[in-house]
Parts: structure tokens; sequence; C-alpha cells
């Protein structure tokens, strides 16, 4: 098949910049919208390749190594004109600083976000236009039936073996 052909060239090729990467993808697209691989096959199987990406970029024991290499190398750890660094990232537990004020925030967070969402569930139950009296002030206030929006994505399943 082409596109294997395409995605070998690219895997084996001694640059893998933005812009080579770029071009793969407009000449797998091209294979596909020319008529040349079947939509379905090309989307499953790009699916597939994806899928073990990121697999392979989360597993610990890869992650580990590359980091070890990237530490020998130094800043010059490169390979097919990408550079490889290891960067830190700072992350805080607000919670563990004991302090009051950001723990009763949070917590008025969460209640605000549970009325939101019992909000959401009510207004999903409007069909039409009705009138409600605002318990606060006792004006009537008109609502109207959310509209939705409806969009298709592509969902993959693969069989576990």
């Amino acid at each position: 098949m082409e596109e294997t052909t395409t995605l070998q060239k690219f895997i084996s090729a001694p640059v893998l910049s933005k812009e080579a990467q770029a071009n793969v993808a407009a000449d797998l697209v091209a294979q596909v919208v020319n008529g040349n691989v079947d939509p379905i096959t090309a989307f499953v199987q790009m699916k597939a390749v994806g899928e073990v990406a990121e697999q392979f970029l989360k597993n610990a024991d890869i992650v580990a190594l590359t980091q070890a290499a990237a530490a020998e190398r130094g800043k010059d750890a490169q390979f097919g004109g990408a550079k490889v660094g290891i960067t830190y990232t700072t992350r805080y537990d607000y919670m563990s600083s004991g302090d009051a004020e950001y723990a009763e925030l949070m917590r008025a967070k969460e209640d605000i976000d549970t009325k939101i969402k019992a909000r959401q569930m009510f207004l999903k139950s409007v069909t039409d236009t009705m009138e409600v009296v605002d318990r606060a002030t006792g004006e009537v206030v008109t609502i109207n039936a959310p509209i939705p929006t409806k969009s298709s994505t592509l969902r993959v399943t693969f069989a576990k073996q």
C-alpha cells in the first residue's frame, strides 16, 4: 500500500522536521482524497498507529531510558533534526498549605459546579418557552429551551485480541 511506503520512508528519514511531518500527512491525505486508498482503511490504520505511538511514548521504561540518554548527552541530544531535552514541571498542592481561605474557595467552587450541573439538567428538560418567577426578585422571567448543537465524530473500537 502506498501509505505504508510513505510512512516507512518518513520513519527512516534522516530529518523528521515539522515540514517533513506536514509533507507526509499531506501525501497520506492525497492518497485517500485521490481514491488510491479506502478512507476507512486509512483512518483505522492511522488511528492504530496513533494509539501504538501513544502507548509507546507513555511507557515508563521508554520515558526513563530516553531521559537517561538525554541527560547523558546533555543539551546536544539530537535525532533527525529534533532536539531532545529534559524539562521540569512544577505543580503545587495548594490544599496542603492549610490555608482556610483557599479551602473555603474550593468548597464554594464545588458548590457552584454542583448547582450549575443541576441547573443544566433542569434546562435540558425545558422543551418550549416557559415563564418562571425569580424567587429573589419576584420578577417573571421567560426561559427558552436550550438550543442543542450536534456534531459527529468517528469512533474506532479495536478488538482486544
